[in-house]
């Protein structure tokens, strides 16, 4: 991203100004009715004709805050209009009927709007936190719920995809979208206490199995910002992560070589497409019980292959030279 195209977007220090970040906010809040007043009525203004647009536009607001851009993110935080509200309306509400016939599209419209808020939020340590002005119209037991719902519509998926192998699947994965959810919750725990005990508590009855994938699912590492600030990433593991030997992991950690900066991540970046490809035929051997037992302990038939030819050769070393037993021949 490109700090001074993104603050040019919002101010062109002419007598002429134009602020395209509030002018694509309002936009979004044309588009989407809020200006009739009836933002639980998302589903009148919503349809298969201008959702693609909604989406561009939210993937648009995106790209303005993110870098992050902070003068960007205050701009659509703390405009007049109905933007956070909005952008909140489209992950917690229902969209119908657009939902009932085309629940790919509703679910590309949760995952950009999640993405939008997780941008706004992004690198702020300031006191006064865009987080607090996105939870203050927001139910956060409403939020995780929807999180929730979503890794069960995954699981109602998987099960009529067994019956119907040959069904496409088509647009973002439902799964997808509630890890996001769920990382926008995480977010915003720190800000608000409800939303802390039910991202961080032991979930009971349905969402107990959704919180724990999402927790298992998640992890986080620190970044020094050129600025010299520390900042933490939250990002969703990949499911297929989990087919990665253990073995593969020690032997990626001890053989990784450093760069002049000490630092092994270069090296690490030049093995991933051979892990991936590791991480894939794992899965696959999954499927074939015997084959998965036999290759989960190849390190001790590489050792015993080894020792094996280790002795070979000190007997060969120990009886040469061999003496004739038999009497050439001539």
């Amino acid at each position: 991203h490109n700090p001074d195209l993104q603050n040019l977007l919002r101010n062109q220090n002419n007598k002429s100004n134009f602020n395209l970040v509030s002018e694509t906010l309002m936009f979004l809040d044309c588009i989407c009715g809020s200006t009739t007043g009836g933002l639980g009525l998302l589903g009148l203004y919503i349809n298969e004709g201008n959702v693609a647009l909604i989406n561009q536009t939210l993937e648009t607001l995106t790209e303005y805050c993110q870098g992050p851009c902070h003068e960007n993110q205050n701009c659509i935080a703390t405009h007049e209009s109905n933007g956070l509200d909005i952008i909140t309306a489209l992950i917690l509400n229902d969209i119908n009927p657009l939902g009932s016939t085309r629940m790919e599209l509703v679910l590309e419209l949760k995952n950009n709007a999640s993405k939008l808020l997780l941008a706004i939020m992004e690198s702020r340590n300031d006191s006064e936190s865009n987080a607090e002005r996105i939870l203050y119209n927001m139910n956060p037991k409403q939020l995780v719920d929807v999180a929730c719902s979503a890794f069960h519509q995954e699981n109602a998926m998987d099960a009529d995809s067994d019956s119907d192998d040959e069904a496409p699947v088509q647009g973002v994965s439902p799964k997808e979208v509630g890890h996001n959810i769920y990382i926008l919750c995480h977010q915003l725990a720190t800000h608000n206490k409800e939303l802390a005990s039910l991202v961080r508590s032991p979930a009971t009855g349905g969402n107990a199995a959704p919180l724990q994938y999402y927790r298992t699912h998640t992890a986080q590492i620190e970044i020094v910002r050129t600025d010299r600030s520390m900042e933490q990433i939250v990002f969703p593991i990949p499911e297929i992560c989990e087919y990665l030997p253990a073995d593969s992991k020690h032997r990626v950690l001890q053989s990784a070589e450093r760069d002049d900066q000490g630092s092994k991540v270069a090296d690490f970046f030049g093995r991933l497409d051979n892990l991936f490809h590791e991480m894939k035929w794992q899965k696959k051997l999954r499927g074939q019980p015997l084959l998965f037992w036999v290759s989960s302990y190849m390190s001790l038939w590489s050792n015993i292959l080894f020792n094996f030819a280790v002795l070979i050769n000190v007997i060969v070393a120990f009886f040469y030279p061999f003496q004739d037993e038999h009497p050439k021949l001539g």
